[in-house]
Protein backbone atom coordinates (compact mmCIF):
# COMPACT_ATOMS: atom_id res chain seq x y z
CA UNK A 1 0.00 0.00 0.00
CA UNK A 2 2.96 2.48 0.31
CA UNK A 3 3.73 2.60 -3.41
CA UNK A 4 0.16 3.15 -4.18
CA UNK A 5 -0.19 5.87 -1.40
CA UNK A 6 3.10 7.38 -2.87
CA UNK A 7 1.38 7.62 -6.84
CA UNK A 8 -1.54 9.09 -5.61
CA UNK A 9 0.38 11.91 -3.37
CA UNK A 10 2.13 12.42 -7.42
CA UNK A 11 -0.83 12.40 -8.80
CA UNK A 12 -2.95 14.11 -6.59
CA UNK A 13 -0.73 16.62 -4.52
CA UNK A 14 -3.66 19.07 -3.73
CA UNK A 15 -5.59 16.10 -1.89
CA UNK A 16 -6.17 14.78 1.55
CA UNK A 17 -6.05 11.19 2.11
CA UNK A 18 -5.90 8.58 4.61
CA UNK A 19 -4.50 5.04 4.53
CA UNK A 20 -6.25 2.41 6.59
CA UNK A 21 -5.35 -1.39 6.88
CA UNK A 22 -5.67 -4.14 9.60
CA UNK A 23 -2.07 -4.13 11.03
CA UNK A 24 -2.45 -0.41 11.77
CA UNK A 25 -2.69 0.32 15.58
CA UNK A 26 -6.41 0.23 16.86
CA UNK A 27 -6.28 4.53 17.96
CA UNK A 28 -4.37 5.14 15.14
CA UNK A 29 -7.30 3.64 12.73
CA UNK A 30 -9.92 5.15 14.17
CA UNK A 31 -8.44 8.95 13.82
CA UNK A 32 -7.71 8.11 10.31
CA UNK A 33 -11.50 6.86 10.04
CA UNK A 34 -12.72 9.90 12.02
CA UNK A 35 -10.64 12.02 9.73
CA UNK A 36 -12.61 11.02 6.63
CA UNK A 37 -15.32 10.91 8.14
CA UNK A 38 -15.10 14.82 9.07
CA UNK A 39 -14.20 15.46 5.81
CA UNK A 40 -10.21 16.50 6.92
CA UNK A 41 -9.39 13.90 4.13
CA UNK A 42 -10.99 13.37 0.80
CA UNK A 43 -9.94 10.01 -0.04
CA UNK A 44 -9.48 6.48 2.01
CA UNK A 45 -7.21 4.53 0.77
CA UNK A 46 -7.81 1.34 2.10
CA UNK A 47 -7.82 -2.57 1.96
CA UNK A 48 -10.83 -5.12 2.43
CA UNK A 49 -11.37 -3.74 6.09
CA UNK A 50 -14.08 -1.10 5.46
CA UNK A 51 -16.02 -4.44 4.18
CA UNK A 52 -18.11 -4.31 7.57
CA UNK A 53 -18.30 -1.31 9.83
CA UNK A 54 -18.08 1.63 7.51
CA UNK A 55 -21.57 3.80 6.88
CA UNK A 56 -20.40 7.39 6.09
CA UNK A 57 -23.06 8.78 4.20
CA UNK A 58 -21.26 11.26 2.50
CA UNK A 59 -18.72 8.57 0.84
CA UNK A 60 -20.47 8.63 -2.57
CA UNK A 61 -17.46 6.58 -4.73
CA UNK A 62 -15.64 3.60 -4.01
CA UNK A 63 -12.53 1.65 -6.82
CA UNK A 64 -11.75 -1.59 -6.46
CA UNK A 65 -8.25 -2.48 -7.30
CA UNK A 66 -8.10 -6.08 -8.95
CA UNK A 67 -12.04 -7.21 -8.20
CA UNK A 68 -11.70 -10.07 -9.58
CA UNK A 69 -9.59 -11.36 -6.99
CA UNK A 70 -12.45 -11.25 -4.59
CA UNK A 71 -15.52 -13.08 -3.92
CA UNK A 72 -18.72 -12.44 -4.43
CA UNK A 73 -20.03 -11.86 -1.15
CA UNK A 74 -16.72 -9.58 -0.81
CA UNK A 75 -17.81 -7.50 -3.63
CA UNK A 76 -21.22 -6.83 -2.30
CA UNK A 77 -20.31 -5.92 0.82
CA UNK A 78 -17.95 -3.46 -0.39
CA UNK A 79 -20.11 -2.10 -3.15
CA UNK A 80 -22.50 -1.02 -0.51
CA UNK A 81 -20.21 1.19 1.49
CA UNK A 82 -21.10 3.83 -1.12
CA UNK A 83 -24.42 5.46 -1.39
CA UNK A 84 -26.19 5.06 1.85
CA UNK A 85 -27.41 8.24 1.67
CA UNK A 86 -29.97 10.25 -1.16
CA UNK A 87 -26.56 11.34 -2.77
CA UNK A 88 -25.90 9.37 -5.94
CA UNK A 89 -23.29 6.55 -5.59
CA UNK A 90 -20.74 4.71 -8.03
CA UNK A 91 -18.51 1.80 -7.59
CA UNK A 92 -15.50 1.43 -10.21
CA UNK A 93 -14.02 -1.99 -10.49
CA UNK A 94 -10.81 -2.26 -12.23
CA UNK A 95 -10.14 -5.21 -13.71
CA UNK A 96 -6.72 -6.91 -15.51
CA UNK A 97 -5.55 -5.98 -18.99
CA UNK A 98 -7.54 -8.35 -21.84
CA UNK A 99 -3.75 -10.01 -22.51
CA UNK A 100 -3.94 -11.44 -18.67
CA UNK A 101 -7.74 -12.17 -18.78
CA UNK A 102 -10.51 -13.23 -16.34
CA UNK A 103 -10.82 -17.12 -14.98
CA UNK A 104 -14.52 -18.28 -16.06
CA UNK A 105 -15.55 -17.80 -12.13
CA UNK A 106 -14.14 -14.00 -12.04
CA UNK A 107 -15.96 -13.27 -14.83
CA UNK A 108 -19.22 -14.69 -13.30
CA UNK A 109 -18.86 -12.59 -10.29
CA UNK A 110 -18.40 -9.32 -12.19
CA UNK A 111 -21.44 -10.07 -13.99
CA UNK A 112 -23.08 -10.31 -11.08
CA UNK A 113 -21.93 -7.37 -9.12
CA UNK A 114 -23.17 -5.86 -12.62
CA UNK A 115 -26.44 -7.17 -12.83
CA UNK A 116 -27.87 -6.97 -9.52
CA UNK A 117 -27.69 -3.40 -8.70
CA UNK A 118 -31.17 -2.58 -6.78
CA UNK A 119 -31.89 -2.95 -2.88
CA UNK A 120 -32.46 -5.44 -1.33
CA UNK A 121 -30.72 -8.13 -4.00
CA UNK A 122 -28.70 -9.63 -1.62
CA UNK A 123 -30.96 -13.03 -1.91
CA UNK A 124 -30.14 -13.04 -5.42
CA UNK A 125 -26.28 -12.25 -5.05
CA UNK A 126 -26.06 -15.08 -2.28
CA UNK A 127 -27.66 -17.43 -4.77
CA UNK A 128 -25.74 -16.78 -7.25
CA UNK A 129 -22.21 -16.97 -5.39
CA UNK A 130 -23.52 -20.68 -4.54
CA UNK A 131 -24.32 -21.37 -7.71
CA UNK A 132 -20.72 -20.42 -8.80
CA UNK A 133 -18.65 -21.87 -6.11
CA UNK A 134 -20.83 -25.35 -5.41
CA UNK A 135 -23.10 -26.05 -2.19
CA UNK A 136 -21.69 -28.78 -1.10
CA UNK A 137 -23.71 -31.81 -0.18
CA UNK A 138 -23.57 -30.43 3.71
CA UNK A 139 -24.78 -34.02 4.90
CA UNK A 140 -22.86 -35.95 2.88
CA UNK A 141 -18.67 -36.68 1.77
CA UNK A 142 -19.26 -34.92 -1.60
CA UNK A 143 -18.67 -31.07 -1.26
CA UNK A 144 -18.77 -30.11 -4.78
CA UNK A 145 -22.16 -29.45 -4.89
CA UNK A 146 -24.48 -28.37 -8.06
CA UNK A 147 -27.03 -26.10 -6.60
CA UNK A 148 -28.20 -24.60 -10.09
CA UNK A 149 -29.87 -28.12 -11.20
CA UNK A 150 -32.09 -28.24 -8.37
CA UNK A 151 -32.57 -24.42 -7.41
CA UNK A 152 -31.27 -22.97 -4.04
CA UNK A 153 -35.09 -22.58 -2.86
CA UNK A 154 -35.41 -26.59 -3.24
CA UNK A 155 -31.83 -27.18 -1.68
CA UNK A 156 -32.65 -25.08 1.24
CA UNK A 157 -36.19 -26.96 1.61
CA UNK A 158 -34.59 -30.73 1.17
CA UNK A 159 -31.99 -29.71 3.79
CA UNK A 160 -34.39 -28.42 6.47
CA UNK A 161 -36.64 -31.71 6.23
CA UNK A 162 -33.35 -34.14 6.34
CA UNK A 163 -32.40 -32.43 9.36
CA UNK A 164 -35.83 -32.60 10.69
CA UNK A 165 -36.03 -36.19 9.62
CA UNK A 166 -32.38 -36.83 11.17
CA UNK A 167 -33.54 -35.37 14.72
CA UNK A 168 -36.73 -37.04 14.32
CA UNK A 169 -39.02 -34.31 14.58
CA UNK A 170 -42.14 -34.61 12.43
CA UNK A 171 -41.77 -32.54 8.77
CA UNK A 172 -44.52 -29.88 8.42
CA UNK A 173 -44.57 -28.05 5.03
CA UNK A 174 -47.24 -25.08 5.25
CA UNK A 175 -49.40 -25.11 2.32
CA UNK A 176 -49.12 -22.54 -0.56
CA UNK A 177 -52.78 -20.56 -0.41
CA UNK A 178 -54.56 -20.22 -3.28
CA UNK A 179 -55.92 -16.25 -2.91
CA UNK A 180 -58.82 -15.52 -5.01
CA UNK A 181 -59.92 -12.22 -3.60
CA UNK A 182 -61.38 -10.91 -7.15
CA UNK A 183 -58.78 -7.72 -6.73
CA UNK A 184 -56.03 -6.48 -9.29
CA UNK A 185 -52.95 -7.12 -7.93
CA UNK A 186 -49.66 -6.87 -10.23
CA UNK A 187 -47.27 -4.77 -11.60
CA UNK A 188 -48.19 -2.86 -14.13
CA UNK A 189 -46.29 -2.31 -17.61
CA UNK A 190 -46.03 1.01 -17.58
CA UNK A 191 -44.81 0.71 -14.04
CA UNK A 192 -42.06 -1.79 -14.21
CA UNK A 193 -41.82 -1.95 -17.83
CA UNK A 194 -38.83 -4.49 -18.27
CA UNK A 195 -40.72 -8.39 -17.81
CA UNK A 196 -37.79 -9.68 -16.08
CA UNK A 197 -37.63 -7.01 -13.62
CA UNK A 198 -41.28 -7.86 -12.85
CA UNK A 199 -40.35 -11.66 -12.49
CA UNK A 200 -37.92 -10.96 -9.99
CA UNK A 201 -39.76 -8.63 -7.88
CA UNK A 202 -42.76 -10.61 -8.07
CA UNK A 203 -40.19 -13.57 -6.81
CA UNK A 204 -39.27 -11.05 -4.12
CA UNK A 205 -42.67 -10.61 -2.98
CA UNK A 206 -43.51 -14.55 -2.31
CA UNK A 207 -40.55 -14.51 0.44
CA UNK A 208 -41.88 -11.64 2.50
CA UNK A 209 -42.67 -13.48 5.67
CA UNK A 210 -43.74 -10.61 7.89
CA UNK A 211 -45.64 -7.33 7.59
CA UNK A 212 -43.13 -5.06 7.99
CA UNK A 213 -41.14 -6.95 5.08
CA UNK A 214 -44.32 -6.35 2.87
CA UNK A 215 -43.95 -2.58 4.20
CA UNK A 216 -40.25 -2.54 3.30
CA UNK A 217 -40.79 -3.46 0.21
CA UNK A 218 -43.57 -0.87 -0.40
CA UNK A 219 -40.84 1.83 0.75
CA UNK A 220 -38.18 0.27 -1.58
CA UNK A 221 -40.76 0.22 -4.55
CA UNK A 222 -41.58 4.20 -3.83
CA UNK A 223 -37.83 4.84 -4.07
CA UNK A 224 -37.03 3.07 -6.98
CA UNK A 225 -40.07 3.45 -9.15
CA UNK A 226 -42.15 6.28 -7.98
CA UNK A 227 -45.47 6.28 -6.43
CA UNK A 228 -47.76 3.18 -6.29
CA UNK A 229 -49.67 2.62 -8.60
CA UNK A 230 -53.50 0.71 -7.19
CA UNK A 231 -52.53 -3.18 -8.74
CA UNK A 232 -49.22 -2.88 -6.84
CA UNK A 233 -50.79 -1.64 -3.25
CA UNK A 234 -53.27 -3.95 -4.03
CA UNK A 235 -50.79 -6.77 -4.29
CA UNK A 236 -48.50 -5.70 -1.21
CA UNK A 237 -52.00 -6.27 0.92
CA UNK A 238 -52.69 -9.42 -0.59
CA UNK A 239 -48.92 -10.68 0.26
CA UNK A 240 -49.55 -9.77 4.04
CA UNK A 241 -52.98 -11.61 3.59
CA UNK A 242 -50.58 -14.87 2.05
CA UNK A 243 -48.16 -14.21 5.44
CA UNK A 244 -51.12 -14.28 7.79
CA UNK A 245 -53.02 -17.94 5.59
CA UNK A 246 -49.59 -19.03 5.91
CA UNK A 247 -49.18 -18.98 9.49
CA UNK A 248 -52.54 -20.23 9.75
CA UNK A 249 -51.64 -23.45 7.59
CA UNK A 250 -55.13 -22.42 5.96
CA UNK A 251 -55.23 -23.65 2.38
CA UNK A 252 -57.06 -20.61 0.22
CA UNK A 253 -59.11 -17.67 0.51
CA UNK A 254 -61.81 -16.74 -1.91
CA UNK A 255 -64.61 -14.24 -2.50
CA UNK A 256 -67.16 -15.64 -4.26
CA UNK A 257 -71.02 -13.95 -4.84
CA UNK A 258 -71.49 -12.46 -1.88
CA UNK A 259 -69.20 -14.70 0.46
CA UNK A 260 -65.87 -14.66 2.15
CA UNK A 261 -64.61 -17.98 2.33
CA UNK A 262 -61.56 -19.38 4.24
CA UNK A 263 -60.69 -22.80 3.25
CA UNK A 264 -59.17 -24.35 6.59
CA UNK A 265 -57.43 -27.32 4.65
CA UNK A 266 -56.21 -30.37 6.74
CA UNK A 267 -54.05 -29.43 9.28
CA UNK A 268 -54.73 -25.80 10.01
CA UNK A 269 -52.99 -23.89 12.92
CA UNK A 270 -56.18 -22.42 14.42
CA UNK A 271 -58.01 -22.06 17.63
CA UNK A 272 -61.20 -24.04 17.22
CA UNK A 273 -62.61 -22.00 20.11
CA UNK A 274 -62.12 -18.95 18.06
CA UNK A 275 -63.85 -19.84 14.88
CA UNK A 276 -67.25 -20.93 16.95
CA UNK A 277 -66.74 -17.70 18.82
CA UNK A 278 -66.08 -15.96 15.11
CA UNK A 279 -69.58 -17.62 14.18
CA UNK A 280 -71.15 -16.76 17.24
CA UNK A 281 -70.59 -13.22 16.76
CA UNK A 282 -71.32 -12.42 13.52
CA UNK A 283 -75.05 -14.53 13.73
CA UNK A 284 -76.86 -15.66 10.28
CA UNK A 285 -73.70 -13.70 8.48
CA UNK A 286 -70.91 -16.90 8.98
CA UNK A 287 -71.15 -20.32 9.03
CA UNK A 288 -68.93 -23.59 8.85
CA UNK A 289 -69.76 -26.06 5.97
CA UNK A 290 -68.55 -29.56 6.14
CA UNK A 291 -65.81 -29.23 3.61
CA UNK A 292 -63.72 -27.58 6.53
CA UNK A 293 -64.55 -23.92 4.86
CA UNK A 294 -65.59 -20.82 6.90
CA UNK A 295 -68.42 -18.54 4.78
CA UNK A 296 -68.90 -15.11 5.83
CA UNK A 297 -71.20 -13.20 4.10
CA UNK A 298 -70.03 -9.45 3.04
CA UNK A 299 -72.07 -8.03 0.59
CA UNK A 300 -71.84 -8.79 -3.56
CA UNK A 301 -69.34 -6.38 -5.69
CA UNK A 302 -67.50 -4.82 -3.21
CA UNK A 303 -64.63 -2.35 -4.49
CA UNK A 304 -61.24 -4.19 -3.79
CA UNK A 305 -60.32 -1.79 -0.47
CA UNK A 306 -63.33 -3.26 0.83
CA UNK A 307 -62.42 -6.49 0.14
CA UNK A 308 -58.73 -6.58 1.18
CA UNK A 309 -60.39 -4.80 4.72
CA UNK A 310 -63.23 -7.47 5.44
CA UNK A 311 -60.31 -10.46 5.00
CA UNK A 312 -57.88 -8.45 7.12
CA UNK A 313 -60.26 -8.32 9.84
CA UNK A 314 -61.10 -12.32 9.54
CA UNK A 315 -58.10 -13.39 9.63
CA UNK A 316 -57.15 -10.92 12.34
CA UNK A 317 -60.36 -12.35 14.03
CA UNK A 318 -59.39 -15.63 13.90
CA UNK A 319 -55.23 -15.15 15.20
Amino acid sequence: MGEIAEKLAELLPGLKFGVAHGQMHEAHLQQVMEEFASGQTQLLLCTAIIESGLDISRANTIIIDRADLFGLADLYQLRGRVGRSNVQAYCHLILPSEEQGLTADAHKRIQAVQQFTELGAGFKVAMHDLEIRGAGELLGKNQSGQIAAIGFDLYADLLEEAVLRLKGEPVKKAPEPEIRLKVPAHFPENYIPDPRQRLVLYERLTRIESVEEADDCRYEFIDRFGPLPQPVEYMLEVMKLRHSLIAMRAAGLDYAGEDLILSFGEDPEVEPSRVIAFVAENGGRAKLTPDNRLRLKIGPKLSPEEILKKARDLLSALR
